[in-house]
């Protein structure tokens, strides 16, 4: 019988850009209930609940592979959980937190979460791979005129953990375990000590040694390699700058110097940082190997092809997220191949009197 534990973050050292404003989004750790609490604590629970007491509206849509009594949500970090069976709604929270989901038959037990900041004037929130790919679901937000912002991933999980193992180059094949989760590569083959822990290295090489002499580029961004550290400047930009080579791990974490250089950390992560600019420009990314194809991977697989495979995908507009009014979100678990009938069955069955 597998068992799945809870996954935890590690808090990003700077809030990131699009992310939610005042909820840490991670940048590394698959770790233990207990470990995770003395390392990276969740957020703590919202203090208060909104005037919307169904705000939060949640769709078995697993095809049987789960009842409704063997699906449940948590507003509290996991120590309180309220089947789909019980409660297939949940009040608007006030503040920040994540909204955990678990998922339980005799094969196992699966959790994972969205994350969420509310305030009076809007709803902020995302769904998000920085740590693994767990159970496939998307969050549809739904405004006052009845217009959605769809996030996440509705597709087979079966379906995307065969093509993840049949198309991924050898070094991610790792990243699969078992029928738990599809995981970071910093959480497997290319963490320190690990065979591919040196995954970037001749990539970052490569970009010091282009630009030992000054070198100016058709974009009009002139790069250059003093002292050891990178420096992009371009007339009426801000220069960007990296004191010295950053490690493969650091790359896949946002760590060290990468912690508050949004712009290099996607740059390296997404093979286009030779020219800063490519870094806004999604068609230039994940064109040449050495990339993060498990990031690449997540965004191929999304419904809207965003999302967090790292912990600076939101650079260049990129991020599962999603800000605005709203009157509901309705959060939808997929398992395996759900034919989208049984999808709109589902729905109707779990809202009768709501269109």
């Amino acid at each position: 019988m597998q068992s799945l534990l809870p996954i935890a973050r590690h808090p990003a050292r700077g809030l990131l850009k699009k992310s939610l404003a005042v909820a840490a989004i991670a940048c590394a750790g698959f770790a233990s209930t207990s470990q995770a609490q003395q390392a990276s604590p969740a957020p703590s629970p919202s203090p208060a609940a909104a005037a919307n007491d169904d705000f939060y509206q949640f769709v078995n849509a697993t095809g049987g592979a789960f009842t409704d009594a063997q699906a449940a949500w948590s507003m509290d970090g996991g120590n309180t959980w309220h089947s789909f069976s019980e409660a297939k709604s949940a009040p608007a929270r006030m503040g920040n937190g994540r909204l955990y989901f678990k998922l339980q038959n005799d094969k196992g037990t699966w959790q994972d979460f969205m994350e969420y900041a509310q305030d009076k004037n809007a709803w902020h929130g995302n769904t998000t791979y920085v740590d693994a790919l767990v159970i496939p679901l998307t969050i549809e937000l739904v405004r006052a005129d009845g217009s959605e912002i769809k996030l996440g991933m509705d597709q087979s999980r079966k379906g995307m953990f065969d093509m993840f193992k049949k198309d991924a180059p050898k070094e991610f094949l790792s990243c699969v375990v078992g029928d738990e989760r599809i995981a970071s590569p910093n959480q497997v083959d290319f963490a320190e000590g690990k065979p591919f822990a040196n995954y970037f290295d001749k990539y970052v090489d490569e970009i010091w040694d282009m630009y030992a002499q000054p070198k100016t580029l058709p974009s009009g961004w002139t790069g250059q390699v003093v002292d050891g550290a990178l420096k992009f400047t371009k007339p009426g930009q801000k220069d960007w700058v990296l004191k010295k080579k950053p490690t493969t791990q650091e790359i896949l974490l946002g760590a060290g110097e990468l912690s508050s250089s949004p712009g290099f950390c996607a740059a390296f992560n997404r093979h286009i940082a030779a020219d800063p600019g490519d870094w806004r420009d999604p068609s230039k990314f994940y064109q040449q190997l050495p990339y993060n194809y498990y990031s690449k991977f997540m965004h191929e697989h999304t419904v809207d092809g965003r999302a967090y495979g790292f912990c600076y995908d939101d650079m260049a507009e990129q991020a599962s997220f999603a800000s605005a009014k709203a009157v509901k979100l309705v959060v939808t678990l997929y398992w395996d191949a759900v034919p989208p009938a049984k999808e709109a069955k589902a729905r109707e069955m779990a809202y009768p009197d709501k269109k």
